[in-house]
């Protein structure tokens, strides 16, 4: 009999309760027993969450469109004479590249859903793939320890994956090829035929001081360099070298700084004058004596203004005046553009090896011993692509310059503001809110009634299972890219190119360690992260790490705590969790542009000249370092958690098809700027494909140890795993191979790249001319329909892509909307000299002042 049975009986007339007291045993979760990890219920709540998020914003960008308050929308299926539509999608290589890599990832993940539901389904059901929809299990190694079959299926899928894996990496090198861009032949001509001096002396190696020149002093140093040049080419038997023209390139960061301080200042100038002006018109034209006293305080206070700009004017006239016909110093650099671009691979004929770890050739000039110079020289980089206030900045001096702030975000990112930290405390403070809210409450108002029911129940569960990964995407896409974006600027590159490169390394870089690696370790604080390096020998290292990733992959006994952790929920869970964030909240900001709308709005109220008004209706340039890496790290995350739990793979999916289709509309629409062409030698794009094979080594790496571990630890009967420690091998082994492979050709890559054109297609296993060649033209053949993308390919390489006609950054586009290459005398707009580049635009640049 049940005790509520008991309970019923009159007083006095109860019999003994047969049933035993149950309240000193553990409840176990019931989550537990099914062999579903906990947190899945809160999963379901955070999925809901997200998919409201991304229609609710979906719907207020429609009504935003519909009612013309989103971004301005321009080249949007415009049309010309004849009525017919042109769409200008692809503005640069770098745009190009990048929605090709979004694509790409897209069609992987799909493909990847596709085979591991395969695999999986008819050993652990649907839910498994399905977010645990029906079977309520969304892992794959639940009691896998006394699962044989089950460990060799992962074994196969994983090595199966893997290779798919690669096909698309390979298909997504074929797709990026440089452009073929019309009008532009002088310039990529003029390019052919420049070479990149670098390597001059600067100052005295005694006394550590600059050399300082006047104009007629550096005139002479061109000469004689070209003086050089010409008797080199003499001595090869070139002696045609009349249109040899060498420009040298002066240290310009403090005269640009000058002459825009000027420039500004004068407009502001003018701009308060006409404001005091205004103000002085209205004292006359409008009554009542407060109206009157509002103006003449106005017009006094800008004529007070008008007055200090005036001094700052002149000071700043004094200065660059100064600075114009005064000494100067070189940068170490010069750009020579030869006749023929024969004369110029002369000088870099002399290519190192790559294993040797040097990127450029030499040359030498002069009278030994007291004479000789030697420089460095590479192939010379597009001018919108050199910063050329930067080239003076020596190579010591960028070092520090950047491991010093790199060191700095570290230890704030690891002690400070990472998602480790908060959740650890999130608890606690949801509790103290509850406390507080229990006092407050009764002699509150509706606000403090709403906020206790919120934290009351199962309610604060799910803020404390849901918050850590918001704040953690919060973290990654507003806190951490502008601390980067930051550093890349103080490291003082010498390219744009390399400034981007450098923002997607250490973006990578944070954006897996706060997203992947602690919450793998599943370390709550930095004391606890301590005390297991203390705890744990060296010679053990390698054995714990095994019990951490599989602490990931089985779900924990819901009565016990890891003493070392403090983790209660797996961490494939949050993981899966933060994937899903970035699909729904990081995407819909995206598409709403609300960040940006409100800094437009705020520099149109703001402006004072014509030219603030001009730059507020200005839109963001794309930073394609932090999207690239922010991509990159959920594809890392999707292929190293999916073993573990496939439903990962389709949330992937999602996220890279809603991430194609957002950036796509904002590339189309011009809602983003592309700025400076940094794709023109492909330094992104080989670095990306680089990272991906290392991504996929890295995971193979760890599931064949993994498994090994298991196969040897954790199973009954090792005799029968032969099969497992077989793939397990070889897994680990083609791992080591791929990164040995891929490291090799990625820096030949860029090795090659200083010295000569080199095309994508050309390198990989499916090169030109390769033994793979038929092999991956067939694979792809097959991934291309299994992964829908039934457009044809286009005659420049790349699948579903429009293949329109690419305008460069810095061309002048004409009133028909073509883009020109030359300028109104017929000379063309590519120079490498700095003082037309940087100065020469502002009117108070050069020498007419």
């Amino acid at each position: 009999r049940s005790c509520t049975d008991c309970a019923s009986k009159p007083v006095g007339h109860q019999e003994p309760c047969l049933m035993p007291d149950l309240s000193h045993v553990p409840q176990h979760d019931d989550r537990s027993v099914r062999g579903m990890p906990q947190g899945s219920d809160e999963l379901e709540w955070s999925i809901a969450f997200d998919v409201a998020v991304l229609i609710l914003g979906t719907f207020l960008w429609y009504l935003m469109k519909s009612f013309g308050l989103g971004p301005p929308l321009t080249l949007c299926g415009q049309k010309d004479s004849q009525g017919s539509s042109r769409r200008a999608l692809m503005q640069s290589t770098a745009v190009r590249n990048y929605v090709c890599f979004l694509q790409h990832c897209r069609d992987m993940f799909m493909v990847l859903t596709v085979v591991s539901a395969v695999a999986v389904t008819p050993k652990w059901g649907f839910g498994v793939i399905a977010l645990g929809w029906c079977t309520g299990d969304v892992s794959t190694t639940t009691h896998l320890d006394k699962d044989t079959a089950g460990l060799t299926i992962l074994c196969c899928e994983t090595l199966l994956r893997g290779c798919i894996a690669l096909g698309f990496v390979e298909r997504l090198q074929n797709s990026i090829k440089r452009p073929l861009l019309r009008r532009q032949e002088e310039e990529l001509k003029c390019i052919e035929k420049t070479v990149w001096f670098s390597g001059l002396p600067v100052y005295d190696r005694e006394t550590g001081l600059p050399w300082e020149y006047c104009d007629r002093d550096m005139d002479c140093v061109a000469q004689d360099l070209e003086e050089a040049i010409r008797k080199t080419l003499a001595e090869v038997g070139e002696s045609d070298a009349k249109e040899l023209r060498v420009q040298l390139a002066p240290v310009v960061d403090q005269w640009y700084n000058v002459s825009m301080n000027l420039r500004n200042a004068k407009e502001l100038v003018e701009a308060y004058e006409a404001l005091r002006r205004f103000h002085d018109d209205r004292l006359d034209t409008e009554p009542g004596i407060l109206n009157q006293l509002k103006h003449r305080i106005l017009a006094d206070w800008y004529g007070l203004r008008h007055w200090k700009l005036n001094h700052e004017v002149a000071f700043l006239q004094d200065k660059l005046h100064r600075i114009v016909y005064g000494q100067k110093r070189i940068s170490g650099s010069a750009f020579v553009t030869f006749g023929n671009s024969m004369q110029r691979n002369y000088f870099l004929k002399n290519k190192p090896r790559c294993w040797q770890g040097r990127n450029h050739a030499y040359f030498s000039f002069g009278r030994r011993p007291f004479s000789s110079v030697t420089l460095a020289c590479t192939r010379a980089p597009h001018p919108s692509d050199v910063n050329w206030m930067n080239l003076h900045v020596t190579q010591t001096e960028r070092t520090l310059r950047f491991i010093c702030p790199t060191l700095l975000l570290f230890i704030v990112m690891v002690l400070l503001v990472t998602s480790v930290t908060i959740c650890a405390k999130l608890k606690d403070v949801l509790e103290a809110a509850k406390r507080s809210m229990h006092q407050h409450a009764p002699n509150g108002g509706l606000l403090e009634s709403v906020s206790m029911h919120l934290l009351e129940g199962r309610n604060a569960e799910l803020l404390a299972h849901h918050l850590p990964a918001v704040i953690l995407v919060a973290i990654n896409s507003l806190l951490l890219p502008e601390c980067i974006a930051q550093i890349s600027i103080l490291a003082k590159t010498h390219r744009h190119s390399t400034q981007e490169v450098m923002q997607m390394h250490l973006n990578f870089a944070f954006l897996v360690l706060n997203g992947m690696i602690l919450p793998f370790l599943g370390l709550k604080t930095i004391p606890r992260l301590l005390e297991a390096v203390r705890g744990v020998p060296l010679t053990e290292w390698s054995q714990h790490v095994a019990q951490q990733f599989q602490g990931l992959l089985q779900p924990p006994d819901a009565t016990s705590s890891d003493p070392v952790t403090g983790t209660d929920d797996p961490p494939g869970i949050f993981m899966l969790r933060y994937i899903l964030n970035c699909a729904c909240l990081t995407n819909t900001n995206s598409l709403l542009q609300l960040p940006q709308l409100v800094c437009r709005a705020f520099a149109r109220r703001t402006a004072r000249t014509a030219r603030e008004s001009v730059e507020a209706e200005s839109v963001w340039v794309f930073s394609f370092g932090y999207w690239y890496a922010f991509t990159m790290s959920i594809f890392t995350i999707g292929l190293c958690v999916s073993s573990a739990i496939p439903s990962i793979l389709p949330c992937a999916a999602l996220f890279f098809f809603i991430q194609h289709r957002v950036d796509r509309y904002n590339f189309s629409h011009r809602i983003y700027g592309h700025g400076p062409d940094i794709e023109g030698d492909g330094l992104l794009a080989t670095r990306v494909l680089h990272n991906m094979r290392c991504v996929i080594a890295a995971w193979w790496c760890l599931m064949g140890f993994s498994f090994l571990f298991w196969a040897n630890h954790s199973l009954d009967h090792k005799e029968s795993l032969w099969c497992v420690k077989a793939i397990s091998g070889l897994l680990v082994v083609s791992s080591c191979a791929l990164v040995v492979w891929s490291g090799y050709a990625h820096q030949s890559f860029l090795h090659d790249n200083q010295f000569e054109e080199v095309r994508m297609d050309e390198r990989g296993l499916s090169k030109r001319g390769g033994e793979f060649r038929n092999f991956f033209t067939n694979i792809d053949s097959v991934l291309r329909y299994a992964s829908c993308a039934s457009s044809p390919r286009s005659s420049r390489g790349g699948y579903g892509v429009i293949a329109t006609s690419l305008d460069r950054f810095d061309t002048v586009t004409t009133q028909d909307g073509s883009p020109g290459s030359m300028l109104s005398d017929g000379t063309p707009c590519l120079s490498w000299d700095a003082r037309s580049v940087v100065l020469e635009p502002n009117s108070d640049c050069g020498r007419c002042i």
